[in-house]
Parts: C-alpha cells; structure tokens; sequence
C-alpha cells in the first residue's frame, strides 16, 4: 500500500506498518559496478548510494545473479548496516573470470 514494493504480508514479518509512507526508503542508487561495466576484481564491492529514508535508517539487501532474468543466485547478504553515505557488500567467494553477472540491492 505505500508503494515500496514490499507485499504488506512481508511488512507485517518484518514489523513495519505497510501503510505508513514515513517509514519507506527510497530505491538506493546503484554506484557500483554499473550495468554493463567490468569488476576491478573477482570479489568486487557492491557499492549502492544510500537511500533517503524516513524516520529510520534502513538496512540493505544485495544478491547477484548469474543471469539476467535474476533466476540463478549467486550470492545474498540480508540486512546490511547503512553506511555513513554509501552502504557496500563484498563477495565473500570469487566470482568466474570473463563471465557476466547482474546484481541488485533493495533498501528495507
């Protein structure tokens, strides 16, 4: 109900109130790696700006797929502390060398 792409039953499991538009963070900004860009390393740090919250400070989810239709995860990290103007999450295993990936994280 308040346009955060988050199902209200997801809300409730996670304790905010669905329909409170205060409390919704906006989409955070991909900075890195872009679309269509190559990684500096087979570990790279998914950089995201962060989003600009309501009344609190979010968390960040980040997954990377190894395919463009976001079906075959590669990797997840649930609930990233926010960083001071930048949140970021480094693989923990090498990712294959001269091979694409897609990769996406959501505020919550």
């Amino acid at each position: 109900k308040d346009g955060d792409g988050i199902s209200d039953l997801q809300e409730f499991e996670d304790g905010t109130d669905p329909n409170d538009r205060l409390n919704t963070p906006s989409i955070p900004f991909i900075l890195s790696p872009r679309l269509r860009s190559e990684a500096d390393s087979l570990r790279p740090a998914l950089r995201v700006l962060n989003s600009s919250a309501g009344r609190l400070t979010p968390t960040y989810d980040f997954e990377i797929y190894s395919d463009a239709g976001m079906t075959r995860l590669v990797a997840r990290q649930l609930a990233v502390v926010e960083g001071p103007s930048t949140t970021e999450y480094r693989l923990p295993t090498n990712l294959q060398e001269n091979a694409s990936y897609w990769w996406r994280a959501r505020a919550k």
